[in-house]
């Protein structure tokens, strides 16, 4: 066999070794980018996570385009899961300035005052000094004044003040000629109370009685 023979068959034969290589085009129907991440359930399990894929890749992106390319993660890395938001307490900052001119005894008497504070009982009586017994507002199916200083609701009533909130079937108010400036509310039956406090939440439940008074409360199982 000449030299040009050989060459020849050994060319076919190299020919006959080589693979053709070629990758699989993944098509989306139209509507698929409405069926979410995971496509819509008429295409294919492969074709379905391609898509998928693909969708995540989009939406990275575009939330690193959106950001000025900073959130991107190097390559190889995984993108981090985004955190859920968590609420907020609604209570002040712990450890905030006092007000000028403001005393500690003030901010004794205003601790269940200044912050979120729901007491629930069968019955109520509140006691406030004539400072704050101006800010107190009394409502209910039906208000009376019982002389000598003392509103009395009764049928759904709620007595509010700043952000104190007292509900009882009857809530009296009672405001304070004694001289003294505390704050005090004294409930009966089935109490609850709920405090958003800076450093932490109070919370009592299925009480008989509760006696608070400026930053203090006693309850009775």
């Amino acid at each position: 066999m000449g030299a040009r023979p050989l060459a020849a068959a050994t060319l076919l034969a190299l020919a006959g070794c080589v693979h053709q290589r070629e990758r699989a085009l993944v098509t989306v129907p139209a509507g698929a980018l409405a069926a979410g991440p995971a496509g819509p359930a008429s295409v294919p399990p492969r074709e379905r996570e391609a898509y998928r894929r693909q969708a995540d890749s989009t939406a990275v992106l575009a939330s690193a385009a959106a950001s000025g390319w900073d959130s991107l993660p190097p390559r190889g890395e995984s993108v981090p899961a985004r955190a859920a938001p968590v609420k907020a307490s609604a209570a002040p900052p712990a450890h905030a300035r006092m007000a000028p001119g403001a005393s500690l005894e003030q901010r004794a008497r205003e601790t269940f005052l200044a912050a979120e504070t729901t007491i629930d009982a069968e019955s109520a009586t509140v006691y406030l000094p004539p400072a704050y017994a101006g800010e107190a507002s009394l409502a209910g199916a039906a208000v009376a004044d019982a002389g000598a200083g003392r509103r009395t609701a009764d049928g759904s009533a709620v007595l509010t003040v700043r952000r104190l909130t007292v509900r009882a079937r009857r809530v009296t108010l009672v405001v304070r000629s004694d001289g003294l400036p505390d704050v005090q509310v004294a409930a009966r039956g089935a109490v609850s109370l709920r405090s958003d406090q800076p450093a932490s939440v109070v919370e009592e439940t299925g009480l008989r009685s509760l006696l608070l008074k400026n930053d203090g409360y006693v309850p009775l199982r």
